[in-house]
């Protein structure tokens, strides 16, 4: 799982996802921030990991940048063989904070934003999310 975190922190702005803002910032500073991902993840298209998992959109809502996730067949068999096994270990790749100097979630933390990941099963069930609101030194 420690793979998957620096997967998806480490290049997300240049994974497949798409997405739109469904309300400005509260923070000005992460308006931009926000503008860039999901501009860059909009060009990037869908993108699939290991058939893990794929993330399928990224939007803003507020100070939240709120990041798509659906298992793909992999995590789909793991999840369907142990859920809270699954939820925990890729919960647990994510939080409870990210480096401060991480390129993606750096600039998002230290301006006082959150990042959600909302996963849902391969048909597109909801699945479990959670946020990432803090990060350490």
């Amino acid at each position: 799982m420690n793979r998957l975190r620096k997967t998806v922190i480490g290049l997300i702005l240049s994974v497949g996802v798409t997405g739109c803002a469904t309300s400005e910032p509260a923070n000005a500073a992460l308006a931009p921030i926000f503008e860039a991902i999901i501009t860059e993840s909009e060009q990037a298209g869908p993108d699939n990991f290991y058939d893990f998992f794929t993330l399928n959109g990224a939007r803003s809502d507020g100070d939240t940048l709120i990041i798509d996730v659906a298992l793909g067949s992999e995590g789909q068999l793991a999840y369907d063989a142990d859920a809270a096994k699954l939820e925990q270990d890729f919960i647990g790749t994510f939080s409870p904070a990210a480096p401060c100097d991480d390129p993606f979630a750096g600039p998002i933390l230290t301006n006082g934003g959150t990042i959600r990941y909302e996963v849902v099963s391969i048909t597109g069930r909801p699945l479990f999310s959670f946020e990432i609101s803090n990060c350490r030194e």
